[in-house]
């Protein structure tokens, strides 16, 4: 029912004469464009993968008697290793952990980098499409809140921005003087983490993407972006505070699930402040 309420509102916002159109139609390009690259490129890897050892499978046939005793007792629980690293339940240093750098034949080391390494390669491709979805959904709501300033000057009031001479004289219109003046609130709205984005969000025009009720699992990934940038995704203090996480794990992954859900919700919230903007800024 909740899916079906959303097309019908994507629908009807899409027939209107809107200014904030363009920014909204991006973002929505931004997300497909990466939903189409999480299910080709992982699945792509993963493939790569399985050509690879399916040849060095083939030359296990020249190793000796010892070797090959080897190659199979390490072939098996390379099988599992993969099974799961498809589903994305492979952890990467429980398999450094686990394989480590075994000696042996150099094939046997091979094969244990093919496990490994492609799901970690599959692990940053998510990271960094966190990463880049934030980013995105940033750039939106500047854009946004840029539109609405042009279209509502009255709103910058509350602001008490100001511009020097020397940015005055470089502006050859009132038009370039309101534009430098909605900067410069932008930035002001834009400082801090996304609770403080918020709050001033609400405050100045009275727009809060925490009236949605998945808040806190948008909220969220805000912060996990943090510590993949600054941490390497290893949980800190403030993520915990933040968040109110409890759990024992120590490094966040970026799961495909995860991923997916990512970009429903930022499809969501997207579609919820286009609404909201249109609104308040250009509704008759």
């Amino acid at each position: 029912m909740e899916g079906r309420t959303k097309r019908l509102k994507l629908q009807k916002l899409q027939e209107l004469d809107s200014p904030f159109h363009g920014p909204f139609s991006f973002l929505m390009s931004n997300l497909s464009l990466l939903e189409e690259l999480e299910k080709r490129l992982t699945k792509s890897v993963l493939e790569m993968q399985e050509r690879q050892m399916s040849e060095w499978k083939r030359q296990a046939d020249q190793l000796n008697a010892k070797d090959v005793a080897a190659f199979r007792r390490m072939s098996a629980i390379l099988g599992i290793a993969l099974a799961r690293a498809k589903k994305g339940r492979l952890e990467t240093r429980k398999a450094q952990v686990r394989f480590g750098s075994p000696k042996g034949p150099k094939l046997l080391i091979k094969l244990v980098k093919a496990v490994v390494y492609p799901p970690r390669f599959n692990d940053f491709i998510r990271n960094m499409s966190l990463v880049y979805l934030i980013s995105a959904f940033e750039n939106f709501l500047e854009q946004m809140m840029e539109i609405a300033f042009r279209e509502e000057p009255k709103a910058l009031v509350p602001f008490q921005t100001t511009i020097t001479a020397e940015e005055l004289v470089k502006c050859k219109d009132l038009e370039a003087a309101k534009t430098e003046l909605a900067q410069k609130a932008i930035a002001v709205m834009m400082y801090g983490d996304i609770e403080e984005i918020n709050k001033r969000l609400k405050q100045r025009l009275g727009i809060a993407m925490s009236d949605v009720d998945a808040w806190k699992n948008f909220e969220e990934r805000f912060y996990r972006r943090n510590l993949i940038i600054h941490k390497s995704g290893e949980v800190d203090e403030v993520y915990r505070k933040k968040v109110g996480f409890r759990g024992k794990t120590k490094v966040l992954r970026v799961s495909d699930r995860y991923l997916l859900q990512s970009l429903d919700l930022f499809r969501n919230m997207a579609l919820d402040l286009f609404d909201a903007f249109h609104s308040k800024f250009a509704g008759v």
